[in-house]
């Protein structure tokens, strides 16, 4: 008895970090990428900062590319 626990104790499992811990590793995830964005979107001349704000803000919804896709091809696209 005491050398089958010994050994539940040894091969446990180790259990998954709880949806709360999660969210704050990818939040934490987020702001180390949005501090890296920060130095080189600094540096840019105006020119160059009006372009990326221009790309940030063209973002094409996926039901109308899969819409667009479908007329085109007269397939439904794949959902990757």
């Amino acid at each position: 008895m005491e050398v089958q626990r010994s050994v539940e104790k040894e091969t446990k499992v180790e259990e998954k970090p709880k949806t709360n811990e999660r969210s704050r590793v990818n939040a934490s995830a987020d702001e180390e990428a949005n501090i890296k964005l920060q130095v080189p979107v600094s540096n840019f001349s105006d020119e160059q900062l009006d372009r990326y704000e221009m790309y940030r803000r063209s973002a094409f919804s996926k039901v109308s590319i899969k819409r667009l896709m479908n007329s085109i091809t007269g397939t439904i696209p794949s959902s990757n």
